[in-house]
């Protein structure tokens, strides 16, 4: 009886070691898989534009290869920036600044030599590419960093793939820590004299299949796990004469995936210059000037001693912060208008009285000129009067001394 109930109490205890035991390797192979993540080494960074390509062009394309990224990374929206130009976005994109401009929304000529995050890549040895069409507005933007462009006179149908295999080829050789790749072929279809809706969606369609190109490359030498990947559009509505500036044309496409970031989300809406400080934070660079964009902390996978709940608690208190700035600067940029206004209402009184100044001199000045016209009128007047009193007093003279 007794070796029956010592032979019951084993088998429960062992029943209950399997139990806690599979639990305990159920959560040891959970937090092996999660810190299998999170150590991946960021070996490469690239970045992605589709010229002239908003989130609403995104979505009514086919493209299957960024879909796909999105899918498995981050997907959101960003809003750009003013002027609508491919270099002021560039420069948003890259610094994490707002693009400061000259008279006539001239970027500055040294706007990515200086603080831009692949020059700082650049002077921290980590080598730093762009790959794009070879226009000459981009010289001045890029001078001072390493460039390759395609050769001339390349047909817009084939501009895209020109730009990615120049990528692939100089990645192949050169291994480069950053890669920047401007697609230009949807921008230019919309601007062709014979564009349509169904054109500019054709093309796009043409740079994903690029996109995909460049992706299978990576995967083929072993390194897409190991990069960043940003895909993201500059709208040009306005250059393109696409009508007045809306938000929803502003919108452009924000997809990141790679190490260090959560995969599988659909992010809210952020800002283009946004991406700089985030990408700066996991590559280990600090963005001197200290940009205007702030760290994505929503994209980034909780570990390193960051909790989902403090990721999400930074995000919230600099949305915060940054909030409570815009409507400082919104009350800042009503009292300037108020000032203005003010000053505006002053000079118009004063041109005002300045006019009445001006219509009463002039008409004590019409007034002097009809008093001279009369003395001179007068004037003729009196000597016709005299002049013919003369010749009357000649004739009556010559008449009565003269006799003739």
């Amino acid at each position: 009886m007794k070796f029956r109930q010592l032979s019951f109490i084993v088998l429960i205890c062992f029943v209950i070691n399997l139990i806690l035991g599979g639990i305990g390797y159920a959560v040891d192979e959970g937090q092996s898989q999660k810190n299998e993540d999170t150590k991946k080494v960021l070996k490469h960074v690239f970045f992605i534009i589709l010229e002239g390509v908003s989130s609403k062009d995104l979505r009514s394309a086919y493209t299957p290869n960024i879909s796909g990224i999105a899918a498995s990374g981050i997907q959101g929206s960003a809003i750009g920036v003013l002027p609508e130009t491919t270099e002021a976005f560039l420069v948003a994109l890259l610094k994490g600044h707002m693009p400061e401009v000259n008279t006539g929304n001239a970027i500055r000529n040294d706007q990515l030599a200086v603080g831009s995050l692949p020059a700082l890549l650049d002077s921290s040895g980590r080598s730093s590419v762009f790959i794009d069409d070879g226009r000459k507005s981009f010289d001045a933007l890029f001078r001072g960093l390493k460039r390759y462009r395609v050769k001339e006179q390349i047909n817009i149908k084939e501009i895209d793939q020109a730009v990615v295999d120049l990528a692939i080829d100089k990645f192949s050789q050169k291994h480069p820590f950053f890669m920047g790749l401007i697609l230009p072929g949807t921008e230019l279809t919309r601007k062709s004299r014979d564009s349509t809706t169904k054109k500019t969606m054709v093309a796009l369609n043409r740079a994903d299949e690029q996109v995909g190109k460049l992706l299978r490359e990576l995967r083929s030498q072993g390194l897409f796990e190991n990069s960043l990947i940003v895909i993201t559009g500059s709208a040009t509505y306005n250059d393109a004469g696409q009508g007045d500036w809306t938000i929803e044309n502003n919108m452009l496409p924000l997809i990141m995936t790679g190490p260090g970031l959560k995969t599988g989300i659909q992010a809210p809406p952020a800002r283009i210059i946004d991406v700089a400080p985030t990408v700066a934070l996991l590559v280990g660079v600090y963005l001197n000037p200290h940009p205007d964009g702030l760290v994505l902390w929503n994209f980034l996978l909780a570990g390193e001693g960051f909790t989902e709940a403090n990721l999400m608690k930074k995000r919230l208190t600099e949305l915060s912060s940054a909030h409570i700035d815009s409507i400082t600067e919104i009350y800042r940029l009503n009292h300037e208008k108020a000032s203005i206004n003010i000053a505006k209402e002053k000079i118009n009184k004063e041109k005002r009285e300045v006019e009445d100044k001006i219509n009463r001199k002039q008409e004590e000045v019409n007034r002097l000129r009809f008093k001279l016209n009369a003395f001179k009128m007068t004037g003729i007047m009196f000597l016709l009067v005299v002049g013919v009193g003369y010749i009357v007093e000649y004739y009556i003279l010559r008449r009565k001394f003269l006799m003739f």
